[in-house]
């Protein structure tokens, strides 16, 4: 025999609500909801653009882990997913873009602001400019 998922009766549309087994419109418990939005937040760690592939490339250069990066920025899981799942700051509207980020996800906007800053700067370098620095025939020989 299944299991009945719930009987939600959506009074306001709001898809946060749940009924009284814990329920959401679609048959959903919070912790179920929770796992498919950090599953698909991981998902997109490959897109360029996206506040996952940014945050990825932050913890691989001050080489972090992932709960390492969320104590930094001061943030539960569930927040970290929905930061993640968020567009990276437009040049034209990055105070604004920054603010909204720290809305949606609980972290101060000037971390952010900072993080997303340091992540641009290492994107302009070129990606073996270090290499030829350190290849190159010293000028006095």
């Amino acid at each position: 025999m299944t299991e009945s998922r719930g009987s939600y009766t959506p009074s306001s549309g709001d898809p946060t609500q749940y009924d009284e087994n814990g329920f959401d419109q679609w048959g959903y418990t919070a912790a179920e909801k929770q796992a498919m939005l950090a599953r698909f937040a991981t998902r997109l760690t490959d897109q360029p653009g996206t506040m996952a592939a940014l945050l990825a490339e932050y913890r691989r250069t001050e080489g972090i882990s992932e709960e390492a990066l969320r104590q930094r920025l001061q943030i539960s899981p569930e927040q970290f997913s929905r930061l993640r799942l968020c567009l990276v700051p437009r040049n034209d509207q990055f105070a604004d873009d920054v603010r909204r980020l720290s809305e949606i996800s609980g972290a101060k906007a000037s971390q952010l602001a900072n993080m997303v800053h340091q992540v641009s700067s290492f994107a302009t370098l070129p990606a073996r400019g270090v290499r030829y620095v350190r290849d190159a025939t010293p000028f006095w020989s």
